[in-house]
């Protein structure tokens, strides 16, 4: 590792970094952008990070999405064929919702990870501050997601990404227990379909086989097109 980024390590990743860098071609790069990111191309690992604000805290964040990855968890891959295997969903699941999803559910495994290394839980994202969910986005869900019989697709795309958001956030003084029942109002079957998942994937242990987790999450995407079955998506 360059001297210059020996400040993303402490006592509390030294030992992850190491594992990582044995079992990656691990590069360090700096960012163009603020923050930090994790590339995965051509059997090479790249981890960019930020020059203003080098920390242990994010620099263990990207590692634990690469350790992830080594344990054979791909869930974003995985979130991305079944898009493609499942051709009648791909209108209402954008690239970045796949992208989201996928990040959601490899920091719901991360984060305990992460705490029992000592990190801080309010430096474990970059938005933790943030609520990510507000009233006028529910109003917006509330009013325009079916209008004269039709879904609107993007604000379905906005269901699905808010509804992993919330379970999915870190920050214990956002409270979203009344925007679950609100969206369990706006769309009950499709509330049943996603928290069925959640549920399954909370008891998933990344130890366990990757068949476990492909096994209902194939069972998210055939109950999906049930609920989409005869549905008018605009």
């Amino acid at each position: 590792m360059e001297e210059i980024f020996k400040k993303l390590l402490d006592e509390r990743n030294v030992d992850l970094f190491k594992t990582i860098d044995h079992q990656n071609n691990l590069k360090i790069k700096e960012s163009e952008k603020p923050g930090y990111a994790t590339s995965f191309e051509d059997g090479k690992v790249t981890i960019k990070v930020d020059t203003e604000d080098l920390n242990p805290h994010s620099f263990t964040h990207e590692l634990l999405h690469i350790y992830m990855k080594n344990k054979g968890v791909l869930i974003a891959k995985d979130i991305k064929q079944c898009v493609k295997k499942y051709e009648s969903l791909s209108d209402i699941f954008s690239a970045s919702l796949q992208k989201h999803l996928g990040n959601c559910l490899e920091h719901e495994k991360m984060l305990p990870l992460y705490l029992e290394r000592g990190l801080r839980n309010d430096l474990f994202v970059r938005d933790f501050h943030n609520k990510v969910m507000e009233e006028d986005e529910l109003r917006e869900l509330q009013q325009k997601y079916v209008q004269e019989g039709m879904y609107s697709r993007d604000l379905i795309d906005k269901y699905i990404g808010k509804f992993y958001s919330m379970k999915t956030s870190n920050n214990p003084e956002h409270n979203y227990t009344d925007y679950f029942q609100a969206f369990k109002k706006i769309d009950p079957e499709l509330y049943r379909c996603l928290d069925t998942f959640w549920d399954s994937w909370v008891q998933f242990r990344i130890e366990d086989p990757k068949e476990k987790y492909q096994s209902f999450l194939d069972t998210l995407f055939t109950d999906l097109i049930q609920w989409k079955k005869e549905k008018a998506v605009l």
